[in-house]
């Protein structure tokens, strides 16, 4: 590995960045720099190597590789505009987002699928009132809901804590998976 990005992982690493953020961080760099010179880098020289990727890259591949590149400009202490590039979305890719009425509609009447419909009724509710992930549901404790006060602790990535409310509509079907 060049001396260069060797100093690039301690510094990550004395950031304080995820291990797996530092790992990805560095396959970035290391793949610009088989495409341009990364001890010269300008806005110009990002920005072409950004629209080149994003031929062929999904959005979210070149999120990362932004997010690469801000982190290394810091780490040289560059004063370098990364470029926001937006890739256009044809509208069989945009995600789906269910309006109350059709989660009642849809979703709700799949539960008699379940072999416990009254524990998935209560999972799809709480997911869809919540906004929270499958895994992030996956990981909770009883611990980490509080029905009197309508939260949830939720650890997201990063090993981070966020508290997300949700509505009474839900609080009797929680007690009835719980009790």
């Amino acid at each position: 590995m060049d001396k260069k990005l060797k100093e690039y992982k301690i510094w990550l690493k004395a950031q304080g960045y995820a291990e797996n953020t530092q790992v990805m961080y560095l396959i970035v760099m290391k793949e610009i720099a088989k495409k341009i010179n990364i001890d010269n880098l300008t806005e110009n020289t990002i920005t072409d190597f950004l629209l080149k990727l994003n031929e062929i890259k999904k959005p979210e591949t070149i999120s990362m590789y932004r997010k690469g590149i801000k982190a290394f400009c810091k780490f040289k202490n560059l004063i370098i505009k990364v470029p926001l590039i937006v890739k256009k979305v044809q509208n069989n890719e945009l995600p789906i987002h269910f309006t109350e009425e059709e989660f009642k509609k849809e979703i709700l009447p799949l539960v008699n699928n379940f072999q416990n419909p009254i524990k998935a009724e209560a999972l799809f509710s709480f997911m869809f009132y919540t906004g929270l992930r499958r895994s992030e549901v996956a990981n909770l404790k009883r611990k980490d809901i509080d029905l009197n006060n309508r939260s949830v602790k939720v650890f997201g990535k990063g090993k981070k804590i966020r508290v997300v409310g949700f509505t009474k509509k839900i609080i009797p079907l929680l007690k009835l998976y719980f009790g």
